[in-house]
């Protein structure tokens, strides 16, 4: 039985907690030690919920859509002038720009561990502040002016 017709779609499930995990240690490593990631980022997510698993995985969720933007913004040069053009955002390329916000806005932060920076930026961002918030206005307010 010939196989070439069958079109296999891979569906990627956006809130599954491997899914959120990977996206996130892969945001967070720079030189691709992703077992350590992995840890710091458990330990941030157990330290925002001290609930089990399912609770911690809702608060997540809530932070990525805090900050997931909806308009994204090329910009486009031409001879001496670069416009800036407002576009509409995939919930997958959202999801990316809000997870990348996050890890970048606590690489920012100073002093402390970065398992305890990164879990005072889930709770900061689940109470709409924080530096990652901020950034999504600015983006918003950029796109408005466009």
């Amino acid at each position: 039985m010939s196989r070439k017709n069958l079109k296999h779609k891979k569906t990627k499930n956006l809130y599954s907690f491997q899914t959120v995990t990977n996206d996130f240690c892969g945001s967070l490593s720079f030189r691709g030690k992703k077992a350590v990631q992995e840890k710091v980022f458990l330990k941030a997510l157990n330290s925002t919920t001290n609930k089990d698993i399912y609770s911690s995985l809702s608060s997540l969720r809530g932070s990525i859509q805090n900050v997931r933007p909806s308009i994204g913004i090329k910009v486009k040069k031409s001879s001496r002038n670069s416009q800036h053009i407002p576009y509409p955002l995939s919930t997958m390329l959202s999801n990316s720009t809000a997870i990348k916000w996050i890890s970048q806005s606590t690489r920012k932060k100073k002093g402390g561990y970065f398992s305890s920076n990164l879990a005072k930026e889930f709770n900061d961002v689940n109470n709409s502040r924080g530096s990652s918030m901020e950034r999504k206005l600015r983006h918003y307010k950029l796109a408005e002016e466009i």
